[in-house]
């Protein structure tokens, strides 16, 4: 007794197979179901006008048209000679991917003395390339709030600037990686092959026009630098003192490393 039949009869069965699956990628329902669970309904839905309302057109270009591809850092690029009366520190936040102007974002809220050094000169380096030393690439700065001892916004650079393979770090407010007085961050690692899309591996869509920096609320802000800075000094901080300055108390966790250059 045969449980799979004749030949005929397999041939048969593998046809109404391949011709019911064809026919379920034709029918958009199912294109669209893939694309809401892909998005979200709410991507999804901002985003059908710019593909005729095609899902399975959306799909095959992964939405360029209507999202970014937003990376989570949360790195801390600290100042290296901070002391517990004089410190500065960088939050990269996030890497945001514009595929279809070909554009990437560096997110990044800076804090520190009133002399804190504007973003402007923070710079990305690749490391890996063969051949002549890579030089470092500046951004062009778009900020939410520029104040003594706080800027939060982004830095702008060409995506053609991640075409190469290797790891991708960032310095803030030096043009020197190598000598430069804060602690440099990784950003993300180009593949062999080259592909930036690999290098998003695990990034979530966000809509196309996210691009523009949004300040954080104050609530927002305060939650995340307690995972950086301890919380006492965190709140003496934020509640300000009687002179009216800012980040005066700042000093980082209990992190060896850091606490080594912390007391210099």
């Amino acid at each position: 007794m045969s449980f799979v039949g004749t030949e005929k009869e397999v041939g048969l069965n593998c046809a109404l197979v391949s011709r019911s699956f064809y026919e379920a990628t034709n029918i958009p329902a199912v294109w669209e179901s893939i694309a809401i669970g892909k998005y979200g309904e709410s991507l999804y839905g901002s985003s059908s006008a710019l593909y005729d309302y095609n899902a399975k057109s959306m799909l095959q270009d992964d939405n360029k048209r209507g999202s970014i591809l937003v990376l989570s850092l949360d790195e801390v690029c600290y100042y290296k000679h901070s002391r517990r009366e004089y410190y500065f520190a960088c939050l990269v936040q996030e890497l945001r991917w514009d595929r279809q102007n070909q554009r990437m974002y560096v997110y990044l809220d800076a804090r520190g003395e009133a002399d804190l050094r504007h973003p402007d000169s923070s710079t990305i380096l690749i490391e890996g390339v063969q051949g002549d030393s890579p030089q470092p690439m500046e951004g062009s700065w778009s900020g939410v709030v520029e104040e003594p001892g706080h800027f939060q916004g982004s830095l702008d650079f060409p995506a053609e600037a991640f075409a190469h393979a290797g790891a991708y770090t960032f310095c803030y407010a030096n043009l020197s990686h190598s000598n430069g007085d804060y602690d440099c961050v990784t950003l993300l690692t180009v593949p062999e092959d080259g592909s930036l899309r690999k290098a998003f591996v695990g990034a979530r869509y966000e809509p196309l026009d996210r691009t523009v920096p949004v300040m954080k609320s104050e609530e927002h802000s305060t939650q995340v630098w307690r995972r950086f800075v301890e919380s006492p000094v965190f709140e003496r901080h934020i509640q300000g003192n009687s002179t009216g300055q800012r980040f005066l108390s700042w000093r980082p966790r209990n992190n060896r490393v850091i606490l080594q250059r912390w007391w210099v």
